[in-house]
């Protein structure tokens, strides 16, 4: 080789180096936190064994916390046996605890509320107890007993994931999501009458195409913000809750290696800001089946409340395919202008959906993150654990503080209550 020809190819070989470099800081550098700032745990308490939770399974209303849960989860499905209403004032210590529906297998349990029109609580879940023939199905607590107001079986359609939300109106709005839908009527759609119960079937929602999932759901100012995750895109539903219409439109769309949808979508509204948030895993490194559990990054995505648009998207985990996020994630508003976000980070592979053994954990992501108006993201905090965690959800107290639960990846699941508190240093 000549001399002329040896620096040419050295010059290539810095330049794809430095071109490499540029494109691995932006999907692998993790950003600093802000000096000063720093999470502290205020208790620590430990609620039981073999207990699990969905991401909407707690609810804190006028200083009360409501929680659902269910016992000795099969791994595959996520399900456990019966469901278990617990509840406790904030500052006090014992729970008040009711059983229900012991000799059944339920999923996805999920609180809805509407504190203008009634004070009942709403569970809405799936039962599993037969996989050949499940339902969705939603019951009125009214503090001592349920009553069923909606089920639907899966005979016109897979039922799994519903979700529901009170419009303010004296209305809620049950929406199931089919899986195995082509699209055309991916999301059944009903409101349920709170004083009279009376159900009124709505127009389907037709999407795209398979693979609809439903995680949070916000009501604003007459309407229904919906994110809609389907194969390999996400999208943003919104209800006219007095013309009963829903628009959409495309908010993200990526390569999945299975055409996997977004899930643990969470949504928040900082009005000051005029800005809504959205957190949500994407799919990225690895296969669903058959030998890992969903896996990877977690995005923060901002929208102009006035018009929808996108105004930043930003990875804040799972920042390269060696440490890729499961989708035991969760996220929570704090205050006006922050939201704290809860992941567990994998070695590649895992088998937790397969045999139940929790392996190849690396660590567990506690952080606080703030917006601006423009959508500009920064890390506050973080609080990174070996002591890994999964089934994780978070609740706001106040501005700084949030309760916290998870399991322990072990053998008996220990499920954990904490409270933690935000401290940030004032000059």
């Amino acid at each position: 080789m000549n001399r002329k020809s040896t620096i040419t190819v050295v010059l290539c070989a810095l330049f794809v180096g430095i071109f490499s470099g540029c494109i691995f800081s932006q999907t692998s550098q993790k950003p600093l936190p802000l000096e000063g700032a720093s999470l502290t745990r205020v208790s620590h308490e430990l609620l039981g064994e073999q207990l699990h939770s969905n991401m909407r399974a707690f609810e804190i209303i006028d200083g009360h916390l409501h929680m659902l849960l269910t016992t000795d989860v099969t791994p595959a499905t996520g399900t456990g046996s019966g469901l278990q209403y617990w509840t406790k004032p904030l500052d006090g210590d014992a729970f008040e605890k009711h059983y229900f529906l012991s000799d059944k297998v339920i999923g996805m349990a999920n609180i809805v509320v509407d504190p203008i029109y009634t004070d009942d609580l709403f569970f809405i879940f799936n039962d599993r107890t037969n996989e050949s023939f499940r339902y969705a199905i939603m019951e009125r607590f009214d503090g001592s007993e349920l009553k069923r107001v909606f089920e639907l079986d899966n005979t016109s359609g897979q039922v799994l994931n519903p979700q529901a939300i009170s419009s303010q109106d004296g209305y809620i709005h049950i929406f199931v999501p089919d899986r195995t839908s082509s699209g055309q009527d991916g999301i059944k759609w009903w409101r349920l009458n709170i004083a009279t119960e009376e159900l009124e079937r709505l127009n389907d929602i037709s999407l795209p195409t398979r693979g609809a999932r439903l995680y949070d759901l916000m009501y604003d100012n007459g309407q229904i913000i919906v994110p809609i995750a389907i194969n390999q895109q996400l999208h943003l539903g919104i209800i006219d809750t007095e013309k009963l219409t829903i628009s959409t439109q495309l908010l993200d769309q990526f390569k999945s290696p299975d055409g996997m949808p977004p899930r643990s979508i969470n949504l928040f509204k900082y009005d000051q800001l005029g800005i809504y948030l959205l957190t949500y895993l994407r799919p990225a490194s690895f296969s669903n089946r058959p030998r890992t559990g969903l896996v990877g990054e977690v995005v923060a995505m901002v929208l102009d409340a006035d018009n929808y648009k996108v105004l930043n998207k930003k990875v804040i985990g799972g920042y390269n395919a060696k440490e890729a996020v499961t989708h035991y994630m969760k996220s929570e508003q704090l205050n006006d202008r922050m939201f704290a976000v809860a992941f567990t980070s994998v070695d590649e592979i895992h088998h937790f959906h397969l045999t139940g053994v929790h392996d190849r954990y690396t660590k567990s992501t506690l952080a606080v993150w703030q917006v601006d108006g423009s959508g500009n993201l920064q890390l506050v905090c973080e609080e990174v654990t070996e002591d890994t965690r999964w089934d994780q959800v978070l609740a706001r107290i106040d501005d700084s503080t949030f309760l916290f639960s998870y399991n322990s990846t072990t053998a008996t699941n220990e499920k954990w209550l904490d409270v933690m508190k935000l401290e940030l240093e004032t000059e």
